[in-house]
């Protein structure tokens, strides 16, 4: 196909949706009065699956500076079958990030097994998911996901999604068990008819970023934070 650098965003529309998200992070750091953002440097990425899939995509280097204390982020956007994944990875202050193996391996193993049934037009897919005038499986909700892979397998957590754009989340199982908190701001990007990605930033430091599957009930997500980035898997219900 043709090169990403080559498209122009009036015509491409991945090229359009990139820009958006670059400009989606300058919106934000706009309306704080504590952070600054540098976007250093735009380039095209490919991603091969295991399935031997390409998809092209765009990346954005981005500084935060939040007072003396800087993070750098990588910000992507993929296509895939006319649907968009984003992910943002941040890392250590100071630090040159790149595309590693270890994030690359879990990109194309989350645009592999994402894939709903809905795409292909099975009609098993929920209703709701189909097409136009889907229903938002995310935003009013209460989803409990188990982590079955990752460095907090076992680990149950609960998140209630509120329509007001908060997100309350507490721990159900495992060494912090009965920890709980509540963030001010969360995202639900459509991926599909039936996959939705959900981020937050925690006022730990850490983004949670996860992609649920609402045919499978299967989520692939990673938390990253100043020092590391760490990917998991897992199966998840929505309690109410």
């Amino acid at each position: 196909g043709p090169d990403p650098a080559d498209a122009d965003a009036d015509t491409d529309p991945l090229r359009r949706e990139f820009e958006k998200a670059v400009a989606g992070v300058r919106q934000y750091v706009e309306r704080s009065d504590h952070l600054d953002a540098v976007v250093e440097a735009e380039d095209t990425v490919t991603i091969e699956t295991p399935a031997g899939d390409r998809y092209r995509g765009w990346s954005a280097e981005l500084t935060l500076q939040n007072g003396e204390s800087a993070s750098r982020s990588l910000l992507f956007l993929f296509e895939k079958h006319g649907s968009f994944f984003k992910y943002r990875l941040t890392h250590r202050p100071a630090m040159r990030v790149r595309l590693d193996r270890r994030l690359d391996r879990f990109m194309a193993l989350t645009l592999d097994r994402v894939t709903p049934k809905a795409a292909a037009g099975d009609p098993t897919a929920p209703a709701a998911f189909r097409h136009g005038g889907r229903a938002d499986p995310v935003r009013g909700h209460t989803i409990r996901w188990t982590w079955t892979e990752g460095p907090v397998a076992g680990v149950t957590h609960e998140h209630v999604f509120g329509t007001d754009g908060t997100v309350t989340w507490r721990v159900l199982s495992g060494p912090q068990q009965g920890h709980s908190g509540r963030e001010d701001d969360y995202a639900v990007y459509p991926v599909s008819d039936s996959v939705y990605a959900v981020s937050y930033l925690a006022a730990s430091g850490y983004t949670l970023t996860v992609v649920l599957n609402f045919v499978t009930r299967e989520m692939f997500g990673f938390a990253s934070g100043a020092d590391a980035w760490h990917p998991g898997h897992g199966t998840f219900d929505v309690v109410r």
